[in-house]
C-alpha cells in the first residue's frame, strides 16, 4: 500500500494526474453550455434550473482561495475556468428569464455573503487556520453538489425512470470523483479526498439506478459494457 502511494506521489504522476483533472472537470462544468445555446434559440430558461449555476460558481469561487491559500495551482486553474463558465451560464439564464429581479437579488446577497465571508476569515483567522476553515466550507459545498442529483432518487423509483437524470452528468462525475480522490491521496489532502469519493459514491448508485431503471436502450447498452 505504502509502495503504490510512494508511486502516485511522484511528480511525474502528479502532473498526470493534474491535467487529467482539469481536462475532466471542465468537460464536467462544460455540460451546461448545451442548455444555454438552447436558451438562447429559444429565448425561454425551459426546464433549466438557476440555482446550480448559482451554486457551482460559488463552489468554484471557494476552491480558487482553498487553492491559492494552499499554493495549489491546479485547484486555482480548474476552478477559475469554472467559475468563469458558471457566471457565463448565470448571465445568459438572466438575460432570458422573465423575472428577473428575485435572482439578481438572490446572486448579490450570495456573492456578497461569500466576498465578507473570505475577507473575515482571512482577518480573524491565521493562515493554517484560514486553510482548514476554506478547506471545511469548500468540503461541505461539494458534498452537497454531488447529493444533489440524489434529490430525484425518490421519482426515479415511483416511475421506474431515469429520464430526469443525466447520464453524461453521472459519467463525468464519476470520472472527477475518481481522479480528484487519486489527486487529494497524492497530495495528501483530506479536503480533496472525502468529498470525492462520496462523489464517487453517489455516481455509482446513479449507475446502478440507470442500470435498473435505464431511460434508452442506448444507456442500457452501454452500461452492459461496463457492469
Amino acid at each position: 500500500m505504502d509502495g503504490w502511494l510512494d508511486m502516485l506521489r511522484t511528480q511525474q504522476s502528479l502532473d498526470t494526474l493534474s491535467n487529467c483533472c482539469l481536462v475532466v472537470t471542465i468537460a464536467m462544468f462544460s455540460s451546461g453550455i448545451p442548455e444555454c445555446v438552447q436558451m438562447v434559440k429559444t429565448r425561454s430558461t425551459g426546464n433549466v434550473q438557476f440555482l446550480p449555476f448559482l451554486m457551482t460558481c460559488c463552489n468554484c469561487l471557494a476552491w480558487m482561495s482553498y487553492g491559492r491559500l494552499n499554493k495549489n495551482m491546479t485547484l486555482i486553474l480548474v476552478n477559475a475556468v469554472g467559475a468563469i463558465l458558471q457566471s457565463i451560464y448565470i448571465a445568459v439564464f438572466l438575460s432570458v428569464v422573465s423575472n428577473k429581479k428575485p435572482l439578481i437579488k438572490l446572486s448579490s446577497v450570495t456573492f456578497a455573503t461569500l466576498w465578507i465571508s473570505h475577507w473575515l476569515i482571512q482577518t480573524v483567522f491565521t493562515h493554517d487556520q484560514s486553510i482548514q476553515v476554506f478547506g471545511t466550507i469548500c468540503c461541505g459545498i461539494t458534498m452537497l453538489m454531488f447529493a444533489s442529483p440524489l434529490a430525484e432518487l425518490k421519482t426515479v423509483i415511483m416511475t421506474k425512470s431515469t429520464a430526469t437524470l443525466s447520464f453524461p452528468l453521472a459519467f463525468t462525475s464519476f470520472l472527477c470523483g475518481s481522479l480528484w480522490s487519486l489527486y487529494g491521496l497524492a497530495m495528501i489532502d483530506n479536503y480533496v479526498i472525502i468529498p470525492n469519493v462520496m462523489g464517487l459514491a453517489t455516481s455509482l448508485i446513479r449507475f446502478y439506478l440507470f442500470h435498473k431503471y435505464p431511460s434508452s436502450p442506448q444507456i442500457a447498452s452501454k452500461l452492459s459494457m461496463v457492469m
